[in-house]
């Protein structure tokens, strides 16, 4: 601050906290009175001598009384304290040095939360406050995460710049920050009560009127926020807003007050005492504020934020003031009531999201609960079909393949006993019957499988698939000795399925690839895991006759044969059998081939 020739006073404190005692100096009118900053030292060594031994001397002879304000800082000039002899100098020593601003209660409350607490003046120079700390990069990050639980700005509006200028030293140093908007009124009153203890019995008197005033303000202050303190038990956000506005014209003497609100989608659902012009303005330019308010009209009033953190939900703008020379006071008054009216209408909206989910919920409940009687009777008419089902499945097991047999076992009896009095021709078309009854015996078992795969309760297990294969194997190669053929089975191989049923599907898988590969004098099948698109998946490969990749939609199907049954005899129920199993397990089977390179297939169980 530039000395005044008339100044009788000088009050002496850190450059941290400079901008806020000229501010509160001024608006105080104490034009008599100087403000000099003294070097920032609480990051240097505890006890450095920070300014020139005839610094304080030198002052005493140009003022008539000097007060010098600081923290934990004073105790690291003691020797320049004791060396002052000088009767107009008086040192007020604040245990922390952020007192003066917000008062003991609430510094102790931050710094208990293990809070970093930041003026305005501080963050002007912050890297260089970092440097003086003599860490690296890494080093500084360390030492915050270890010391604080996050930044505080005390922030009095004396600069802009200060909200930016904290976000870019918390990203510098990782850690997150807060910004306790407080206006200068303590301030105000610190200065006042330091500056009025020395003045005249009638300058006392007016200070004592001017400190009223302050605390008629703390009163206006109280019953604001007692009045907006109601409005988180509100419901509406509509009616919140009203109560929003009603209060701001009762308090402010304002010919502008301007209200928008933005809902999440940052789309403008409310303007208050706004025509359609200056929405248009304000409304891109409200999303991009980087601080808290913002100063407008060359200085005649300001804009304050609505919202939390960097979520922005509106604004409300004052201007125009019937009494100008209220304006900082307003100005500080509507800072404090800007969060809360955040927070009302974050409730606000929270009640009306809660109250849409429990209508959405109820809803749910009803679908569900009409739902749920649906798959009762769906559930007891699929009983009935299971039931039928299960009637038909005995019919066809008994009463189909008795006579089957029966035919089966007296075509055997011709063909033994009679087999001299039949000619050449007739002992082929016994042959033939009994080869067609032997086929229908076979499709009609495999039919039953089908059935029973689809309907079986899942005995669930852990099962050693390698084993099982390793036996399927051992029986194709029991009914077939004089096959030469490769095998490779991968060890070690476990899932949790249904045994009986998993054995029903590598039954298939492997009959087919043995069945394919028996034109193949070098044959070769084998089993093992692989990962496929980042899943693991097991295979059954084989070097056989493969099949065309463009009829493989046809695979599964039930009775679709790929190849003629003279080639390669079957029911064409193998693979669609494989197919419900793996499905009943919550998996998928594919296969990849192609025309006498033979086929490989691959599988995967659900959550194995």
């Amino acid at each position: 601050m530039m000395r005044n020739k008339k100044a009788r006073h000088c009050l002496l404190v850190c450059k941290n906290f400079e901008k806020e005692i000229v501010a509160a100096v001024k608006l105080e009118g104490l034009t008599d009175i100087d403000v000099i900053p003294f070097p920032v030292f609480c990051q240097l060594a505890f006890g450095k001598r920070c300014w020139p031994d005839d610094f304080l001397a030198k002052l005493s002879r140009e003022y008539e009384r000097i007060e010098v304000i600081g923290g934990g800082c004073l105790r690291a000039i003691t020797r320049a304290k004791e060396e002052t002899t000088m009767k107009n100098i008086v040192f007020h020593e604040q245990g922390q040095c952020f007192y003066p601003l917000i008062g003991k209660t609430l510094t102790d409350h931050y710094l208990q939360q293990g809070a970093y607490l930041l003026s305005s003046g501080w963050l002007d120079h912050w890297q260089t406050h970092l440097q003086q700390l003599g860490f690296d990069g890494s080093g500084i990050r360390e030492f915050f995460a270890e010391s604080c639980t996050k930044l505080v700005l005390i922030d009095t509006a004396v600069s802009v710049k200060s909200g930016e200028k904290l976000r870019q030293m918390a990203e510098w140093i990782d850690r997150p920050f807060e910004i306790i908007p407080i206006g200068l009124d303590f301030i105000r009153l610190f200065v006042s009560r330091i500056v009025t203890a020395r003045f005249s019995e009638e300058s006392l008197t007016y200070r004592r009127e001017e400190r009223g005033k302050l605390e008629q303000q703390a009163a206006d202050y109280a019953m604001a926020l007692d009045v907006v303190g109601t409005w988180t038990q509100l419901s509406e956000e509509a009616v919140v807003v009203e109560n929003i506005m009603r209060l701001f014209h009762q308090l402010f003497g304002a010919a502008t007050i301007r209200f928008l609100l933005l809902n999440d989608a940052d789309t403008l659902i409310y303007t208050l005492n706004s025509d359609e012009t200056i929405v248009t303005k304000i409304v891109p330019h409200l999303l991009e504020i980087p601080a808290e308010y913002e100063w407008i009209n060359g200085d005649d009033g300001f804009r304050m934020r609505i919202g939390e953190k960097e979520n922005t939900i509106g604004s409300i703008e004052l201007g125009q003031f019937d009494f100008p020379q209220y304006r900082q006071y307003y100005f500080n008054l509507a800072l404090n009531l800007g969060k809360v009216c955040s927070m009302a209408i974050a409730i606000a909206r929270a009640y009306k999201k809660n109250r849409d989910l429990n209508e959405a919920l109820q809803n749910s409940v009803f679908q569900l609960e009409e739902q749920s009687q649906e798959l009762f009777l769906a559930n007891q008419n699929l009983a009935v079909v299971n039931g039928d089902l299960e009637s038909f499945s005995y019919s066809v097991s008994h009463d189909l393949c008795a006579p089957l047999r029966n035919m089966d076992v007296f075509t055997q009896i011709l063909l033994e006993r009679y087999a001299p009095k039949l000619d050449e021709k007739g002992a082929y078309y016994l042959l033939r019957v009994q080869a067609c009854s032997q086929k229908m015996g076979v499709l009609i078992r495999d039919m039953l499988t089908l059935s029973r795969v689809g309907r079986t309760a899942l005995n669930l297990r852990e099962v050693n698939l390698s084993e099982i294969v390793e036996a399927l194997l051992r029986e194709l190669q029991e009914s077939e000795p004089e096959r030469s053929i490769s095998l490779c089975v991968q060890e070690g191989l476990f899932v949790k399925g249904d045994p009986a049923l998993l054995r029903i599907m590598l039954q298939n898988l492997l009959g087919n690839a043995w069945k394919f590969s028996a034109k193949n004098p070098n044959a070769m099948i084998a089993f093992g895991q692989t990962e496929i698109n980042g899943k693991l998946a097991f295979f059954i490969r084989d070097n056989g006759a493969g099949f065309d990749m463009t009829l493989a939609d046809k695979l599964f199907a039930p009775f679709q044969r790929l190849h003629a049954a003279a080639d390669y005899p079957g029911t064409g129920i193998g693979l669609a059998t494989a197919l419900r199993v793996i499905r009943r397990h919550g998996g998928e089977i594919w296969a990849v081939a192609a025309l006498e390179e033979g086929a490989t297939f691959y599988f995967h169980l659900g959550a194995n």
